[in-house]
């Protein structure tokens, strides 16, 4: 009986971790990405002071 209840706790475990997995990888795919601002375009301001 105890031998049923660990295996039971650890395919429980193993369904967790996996939906975590899976969560956490959707969360980085879904991520929008970062714009980055052309440099050039910042050093024209820097020039008129």
């Amino acid at each position: 009986m105890a031998g049923s209840a660990f295996i039971g706790g650890v395919l429980l475990a193993l369904i967790e971790g996996v939906g975590i997995l899976f969560t956490r990888m959707q969360a980085e795919q879904f991520r929008p990405p970062q714009h980055f601002e052309d440099p050039s375009s910042l050093g024209a301001a820097h020039s008129a002071l």
